[in-house]
């Protein structure tokens, strides 16, 4: 008895050719206002917030920075300090009162510090979005909607 011998076409694929391949690359994800989980905001019944952890975009500079992007009060420039001020805001709502210095209550000079630091070594961080202004957002890369 003969071993039968099977044909098999040049482009066929094996298990290997799937193994070895390289994996699919796909870019980041940014913040999506419709994917968020958005809640009823803490002493705000009219307003909604969520949470996300992400890492800040590298274009999130303080206006004492001076790295906006065009000149340093152009047109660009108030909204660039809307967008600074939205991220300073999602974190220092997340610092606990307890954990605030005494000379900075609301928490915003301690978020200002956390934020250029998580920005600088692109460190995960958590932040508490208002969707009024989610829009200042859309540059964040999300890692996970809580």
């Amino acid at each position: 008895m003969t071993n039968p011998t099977i044909e098999i076409p040049e482009n066929q694929m094996d298990i290997f050719d799937i193994l070895d391949a390289p994996a699919e690359e796909t870019g980041p994800v940014y913040f999506q206002k419709e994917s968020a989980n958005w809640q009823p905001a803490k002493n705000f019944p009219a307003e909604t917030n969520c949470r996300v952890v992400g890492i800040i975009p590298e274009n999130v500079w303080a206006p004492s920075e001076r790295k906006w992007v065009g000149s340093y009060q152009g047109p660009d420039w108030g909204e660039q300090q809307d967008t600074w001020s939205a991220y300073v805001w999602a974190i220092a709502l997340l610092i606990p009162y307890k954990d605030r210095a005494a000379d900075d209550a609301n928490g915003w000079v301690a978020a200002a510090e956390i934020l250029k630091k998580a920005r600088d070594h692109k460190t995960l961080i958590t932040l508490e979005v208002w969707e009024h202004n989610a829009e200042l957002f859309k540059e964040l890369v999300v890692i996970e909607y809580l």
